[in-house]
Formats: C-alpha cells, structure tokens, sequence
C-alpha cells in the first residue's frame, strides 16, 4: 500500500531549521539566512539543496565527525582581503557558504551600483547552497546576477576515469517585465550530487548516463554511486553528445572560483570546502531598465510562440517550472519523502522541538 504524500508548509519548516542552528550555537543573522536559501530551494523544487538534503550534512561538518571534513566555523570573521572598486576578495573564514556568498552579493550589488559591474571571489567557504538564490538577489535591484562555486571532486574529465573536477554549479538571472525572470541554474555535470542522494533515500535505480564506476562504465546503483561512483560531464562521456563542453564548463567555473580566489582546486579540495564568485550587472549601465525587461519580454513571448513536438503545449524559459512549483509550494506545502520522516522525528526529539509537520 502506497504511503500518502506529507507535506509541510515553508514558515514551520523554516523555523525548525532555524531553531536547530541556533541550538548549535550558529548567530541569529546567519542561521535566518543559511535557513532561508534551503527554504527557498524546497520552494522552488530545488529538493537537492533544500533543507531534507542539506541540513544533516551541515551538523555533520559542525561537529566534524570525519577527520576530511571541512568544519564549519559558528563564528567566521568575514574580510575583505582585496579592493579593486569593481572586483573584491572576500574571505568566507569557513563559515556557512550561504553567509559569504549573501554577503559577497550584497558586495558585488553596491560596486554595481557605482561601477556598472561589481565582482567578488570568496575564498575558504564552504558549501553555498542553491546557486539561483543569489543571482535573484541581483534581480531584485533591476541587475543581471552570476554566481559559481567549485566542488569536491566528483565528477571525471572526458575520457579519463577518476573524478578531478566537482558537479561545479553555475547560475545567471536577468530581470524581466511583465515574465518571471530567466533564471539557469546547473550543475556542469549531468545531474547535481543532490539527485544521485535522491535516488538513494527513494530506493530508485539512476538512470544510466548520469555515473560511471571505477572503471569508466555506466553505473545505476544510486548506493554504490553515492560511495564510489564520478558524475559524467554534462554531455555525458566522450565527445557524441558533447560532453567536452560540460568538461569544458566546469573547468570554467573551477577558474573563475578556486584559481582566481588563490583558494583550492577540484582534485584537492575535501568534502565541505568551496570557493565562489559572483558578479552583478547593472543593466542601466548599458540601456534603461524598462528597455532591458521590455526586450526580454519580447525574448520571452518569442521563444513562447515556438512551434512545439508532440506532448508539448509550450517551449518554457529556465526558471519558469520552478517558478511554477514556487507558486504551487506557497500554497500547497513542500512535500516530504517517506523516506526523511523518522530523521524529522529523531532531530526534533534530538534539540527538543516540535516536528515542522
């Protein structure tokens, strides 16, 4: 017999989180934001990065129960090591990757403001969460924003067998009018580690494509992916289907991240470190912005009209679905694998709060 769906609506669900951080001493500031990027992941259908995904590993590298675990520090000491005007260098000082890489925004918005582009590089940081939240930050201002972080190694390079480079996510936003924003968010790989931990709590094979094994061929097992398997490049293996681009593009963000931040590279990085970079644009340093949304209007409605393949009714934008599922979520709740429900149950009791369902 099939479990009923449950579901769990985001204000309860975001104040459990936020109660389990504080508990484990994490400042008030940071846990509210490090809890709002995983609510608005869970919103979006992010479930990778939300927080049935994110928040045990996070108490994990709190406590450092793995001697390769990057430890979070509670307390980070968040620095500005260089100032360009336009370009900065902010040190993370290993707290919540969500904090630096809200802060480096915030950073790269007011030198946007000033310069018509502002960047910052983030070293020694740790895991950011869902890329699409802080290039949103920079649409919020009429701004195009960017945002990349290198990864632990995951993921093998065109026709090689060992994992050298992350899943190394990459995501842009740009304002629109009367549409949604466009907003891409992915992996370089063809799926985030997210999905592969997905299919593990589901119990679910992988379809093939998605890994390899330690010897380069197709692997299915989520388990066995989780503990030994690499991501194939987004293109998947060898050069058919273009899987060098995705190398290609991972090796983009592995530049712009963790040799430009002077910080650490794909082969060499352990679990639970990251380097960032993020870049705002602000568009009326080029056109007024009315223009600007008006033409991505135009963009929007253009690629609408396209002429579609059988079982199709419309050609969709990037973020339009999880735009969709936003709207749907608010309303509706964020639903919850049966899978997650006794860790639910088992942490409440842990911290002594009451379940979010």
């Amino acid at each position: 017999m099939t479990q009923p769906e449950t579901h769990v609506h985001a204000d309860p669900l975001r104040r459990w989180t936020e109660q389990i951080l504080l508990a484990k001493g994490t400042p008030a500031r940071d846990a509210e934001r490090t809890t709002e990027v995983m609510i608005k992941a869970d919103l979006r259908g992010v479930d990778t990065h939300g927080v049935f995904v994110c928040v045990q590993p996070y108490l994990d590298r709190i406590d450092q129960v793995r001697p390769d675990l990057q430890e979070i520090n509670l307390e980070p000491n968040l620095q500005i090591l260089k100032d360009q005007g336009a370009a900065l260098l902010l040190d993370g000082d290993w707290g919540f990757g969500q904090v630096a890489a809200w802060e480096a925004m915030e950073l790269a918005i007011e030198r946007a403001r000033s310069h018509g582009i502002g960047m910052v590089s983030v070293t020694r940081s740790t895991h950011l969460g869902m890329c699409a939240y802080y290039p949103l930050m920079a649409v919020d201002q009429d701004m195009i924003g960017i945002t990349m972080t290198n990864t632990t190694p995951a993921a093998v390079p065109s026709f090689g067998r060992k994992a050298r480079l992350g899943t190394n996510p990459m995501s842009l936003a740009a304002p629109a009018g009367k549409h949604p924003p466009f907003e891409l968010d992915m992996a370089t790989t063809v799926v985030s580690g997210g999905k592969v931990y997905l299919s593990h709590l589901a119990g679910k094979k992988m379809p093939e494509g998605w890994m390899v094994d330690e010897k380069g061929d197709p692997l299915t097992d989520a388990t066995v992916g989780l503990q030994s398997g690499s991501h194939l490049p987004l293109g998947g293996a060898g050069l058919l289907h273009g899987g060098h681009k995705g190398y290609g593009l991972g090796l983009v963000v592995e530049i712009l991240c963790g040799v430009l931040a002077g910080g650490n590279i794909g082969p060499r990085i352990v679990a639970g470190e990251n380097y960032h970079w993020v870049a705002a644009i602000d568009v009326s340093a080029f056109q007024p912005a009315a223009r600007f949304k008006a033409m991505m209007d135009d963009l929007i409605d253009t690629l609408h009209r396209t002429p579609t393949v059988a079982g199709h009714d419309r050609v969709l934008i990037p973020g339009e679905l999880e735009h969709r599922t936003y709207e749907h979520r608010i309303r509706h709740g964020i639903p919850v694998s049966p899978a997650v429900l006794p860790w639910i149950e088992e942490t409440s009791r842990k911290f002594g709060i009451d379940p979010p369902l």
